[in-house]
């Protein structure tokens, strides 16, 4: 498997994956792939920065629904 494999997989299992800063963000993605994920970081930092052309910056506002 290589890194758009992975996120094909991620995207037909119905997750996401973005990147954030210089961090990979991902939701709802299926257990079994959090291996490829981490051996295909790098491949899948590249791939996302060319498709968007935008790295989102770290978000400043974390907070739950709870701390409101």
């Amino acid at each position: 498997m290589n890194g758009a494999e992975v996120i094909t997989e991620i995207e037909q299992a119905g997750g996401k994956i973005w990147i954030e800063g210089d961090r990979l963000k991902f939701r709802d993605t299926p257990a079994r792939l959090a291996p490829a994920i981490r051996e295909h970081k790098a491949a899948l930092l590249a791939l996302l920065k060319d498709k968007t052309g935008i790295v989102m910056p770290p978000s400043p506002l974390r907070c739950s629904l709870s701390q409101i």
